[in-house]
């Protein structure tokens, strides 16, 4: 089928770049197959690949995109660290709000099955910047620092925008291919809950 497939796409009237083709192969137990050829030239075959910022590995865990994660929002910490003598506690968490969060909220809902351990990895960048921020110790119990700011944790924001994005699939609006996803069960709880509101 993939071959037919591959075969298909030569058809059409658009040039590729079969060099920057990659062939992610999905499985826990890798095993030798026959290499992946389109427009006659062999595709590199790869553990990961990124498509729309979301890295997807092979064994359908999340840990290779939230380090990524972790890589990019750390390196802006660390630049907060260089100016927090210079600006007061407000700036530097409007920074935070404005630079780091958009990093680790992105895919959050499709990323949210990760391992306990990718999560705190996550809520070690919080942790961090809060710390900067604050300039207290590390050694600083993070409730208390993370209290101090008013900000809450990641995994609690996580969940709350799981909940968003389905009451926006349940009760609208949403494209309609995510829509059809819904078991009718919902959908007809839904046509009777029309006097159901709530504040997100």
């Amino acid at each position: 089928m993939l071959y037919n497939d591959l075969r298909q796409l030569e058809m059409w009237s658009v040039t590729f770049n079969a060099a920057k083709t990659e062939v992610p192969t999905i499985t826990n137990n890798p095993s030798l197959h026959p290499p992946v050829r389109f427009c006659n030239q062999a595709l590199n075959e790869t553990t990961s690949h990124k498509h729309l910022g979301l890295i997807f590995h092979r064994s359908l865990t999340w840990h290779s995109h939230i380090s990524a994660l972790h890589h990019r929002a750390m390196s802006i910490n660390n630049a907060l660290i260089k100016i927090k003598n210079f600006l007061p506690r407000y700036s530097l968490l409007v920074l935070y709000c404005a630079y780091v969060l958009p990093i680790v909220h992105y895919g959050e809902i499709i990323s949210a099955n990760c391992t306990t351990t990718d999560s705190h990895l996550l809520e070690s960048i919080q942790t961090a910047a809060a710390k900067i921020i604050l300039g207290c110790l590390k050694t600083t119990s993070h409730e208390i620092i993370l209290k101090d700011l008013g900000l809450t944790p990641l995994y609690v924001r996580r969940q709350f925008h799981i909940l968003k994005a389905f009451r926006a699939i349940l009760f609208g609006p949403c494209p309609s291919f995510l829509s059809i996803l819904i078991p009718k069960f919902f959908l007809n709880l839904s046509d009777h809950s029309s006097g159901f509101h709530t504040n997100v």
